[in-house]
């Protein structure tokens, strides 16, 4: 499936702004603030649009584009695009509620390179976790990423900045 145009979903936003614009010509610096693009993006999007050269540069006429981006925003393309954003949304809000979660000893917290697990070892060039089942690899893996956080000075010098 092709990848949908950014700006596509800055058209509410794009329309609310021209609604209060007080100038009738637009630039293509004016378009890439509108619809959050670079140069050459705005360029061809002047173009799409039906910009004219006025002078030495093209500019559209304001009227013009607010139509254009009202019809736009009734097409189905402008819809879809619009649902999918939502249901990505959705998806991803879910998955911060339903993250991974697994009991770890308070003292993981506080681990430091000194007393780390059985099992749990780090010498320059090598880590190894040894575990007995998923759920004992989290708390290994968990209490050494607190270890290496809690003692960074120790684990920089053990392995080498």
């Amino acid at each position: 499936m092709p990848a949908k145009p950014r700006w596509l979903l800055a058209i509410p936003d794009a329309i609310h702004q021209l609604e209060q614009l007080d100038r009738q010509l637009l630039t293509r610096r004016d378009i890439e603030r509108l619809f959050g693009v670079g140069k050459v993006r705005a360029a061809a999007l002047m173009t799409t649009f039906g910009a004219e050269l006025v002078g030495n540069q093209k500019t559209l006429p304001r009227t013009k584009l607010l139509q254009l981006l009202k019809k736009h925003r009734g097409r189905a393309a402008f819809r879809h695009e619009e649902e999918r954003r939502e249901r990505l949304a959705s998806e991803l809000q879910k998955a911060r509620l339903t993250g991974v979660r697994f009991k770890v000893p308070a003292e993981s917290m506080s681990a430091k390179l000194a007393n780390l697990p059985d099992g749990v070892r780090v010498e320059r060039g090598r880590i190894e976790v040894r575990f007995d089942g998923a759920e004992d690899a989290l708390v290994r893996l968990y209490t050494l990423a607190q270890a290496l956080g809690n003692d960074l000075g120790r684990f920089q010098a053990l392995v080498g900045r």
